[in-house]
């Protein structure tokens, strides 16, 4: 049922669906987890696109999402929308930019280094040359 589904509204070859299908039933949760994701990407390009207008630059909200790399969907919405605060005209400041710098207008919010340590995966102990 699900492969001629497919066939009517993918536009895929025969293969293609097979494969999709046979992960989809295989390995449920990855196409949720992708959907969750996509879906939590769209609201927060929304959103910025919102707060900050005909201002807002595409490539500086991709720079937000991306650079860090793969996060949990909480850590991610958390970084965005800290971006998004920062660079978000500030009211009544007159000088045009909403006294924000080109650097926090284009880059994310940096990380700390134990946050950074804490996503970085375990290598060998360097003395010993045994895994933790």
């Amino acid at each position: 049922k699900a492969v001629r589904y497919f066939e009517a509204n993918a536009g895929k070859a025969g293969h293609d669906i097979a494969v999709e299908v046979d992960r989809y039933c295989a390995w449920p949760g990855q196409a949720l987890a992708y959907k969750l994701g996509e879906l939590t990407i769209q609201e927060l390009r929304a959103r910025a696109r919102r707060a900050h207008g005909a201002r807002f630059d595409v490539r500086a909200f991709h720079d937000a999402v991306l650079l860090a790399g793969p996060l949990p969907l909480s850590i991610l919405r958390r970084r965005v929308e800290a971006w998004i605060v920062s660079v978000t005209p500030a009211r009544g400041s007159g000088d045009g930019e909403g006294g924000v710098s080109r650097t926090a207008r284009t880059r994310p919010p940096r990380t700390t280094r134990a946050a950074r340590a804490a996503r970085a995966p375990r290598r060998p102990h360097a003395r010993s040359g045994a895994a933790r």
